[in-house]
């Protein structure tokens, strides 16, 4: 039922709201629609929406995220920053065996896909074997292998005084990696040689991750 308030009836209130926001919009200030995206810097993901910005913070580097519904278990998509990287040149031997080759290792951050780059120097200590020969190198992480690089020769310990050396290296998506996984490098040298190790380098650029 129609009051009169203060002397002013319902269609009198209506009309004058109606006159003042066409003469005066800003009498009746309106809350526009917030479509801005929000930029958060944090080492954990914020709650966030398609297009808004996260720069994760992490040890030594800091990448940028941009929220995208359209991937629900790894929203958080890569858009800028530099690769977190590992690197020694301490000397290792691998005394005839498949050895782990650390330091350095590089631990992923949050759980999703990544880019891995990696590269390592190798020569020959010892010179046991002729004929046909492979030396492997791996990026893995600690017990699981994830790609290979192969250095093939012939070998002939008659040539007199000379050392054998190559360089080895990778790239790649290696699928989910998780967070805390510890990525490095092992050499596999063929039976009857040992391997001296350096210059090994891994690197680790996000694709998606949450």
């Amino acid at each position: 039922m129609d009051e009169t308030i203060a002397g002013w009836s319902p269609a009198d209130l209506r009309r004058y709201v109606v006159n003042t926001i066409l003469t005066d919009p800003g009498a009746f200030p309106m809350q526009p629609k917030d479509d801005t995206p929000k930029v958060t810097v944090s080492a954990t993901p914020p709650s966030a929406k398609n297009g808004d910005i996260w720069i994760y913070t992490g040890n030594g580097f800091d990448w940028s995220f941009i929220f995208d519904s359209s991937d629900a278990t790894y929203p958080w998509r890569f858009i800028g920053g530099g690769p977190a990287s590992a690197w020694d040149n301490t000397q290792i031997g691998t005394a005839g065996t498949n050895m782990w080759q650390t330091p350095p290792t590089l631990t992923v951050p949050r759980e999703g896909h990544y880019f891995v780059t990696w590269s390592a120097e190798a020569f020959a200590a010892t010179i046991h074997a002729t004929g046909q020969v492979e030396w492997n190198m791996y990026i893995g992480n600690g017990s699981t292998t994830y790609q290979y690089s192969r250095f093939h020769f012939n070998a002939d310990t008659t040539a007199g005084n000379f050392e054998w050396g190559a360089h080895f290296g990778g790239q790649g998506d290696y699928g989910v990696l998780t967070a805390g996984t510890v990525l490095q490098i092992m050499a596999s040298p063929a039976a009857g040689w040992d391997l001296v190790c350096d210059q090994r380098a891994i690197s680790l650029t996000p694709i998606r991750i949450r």
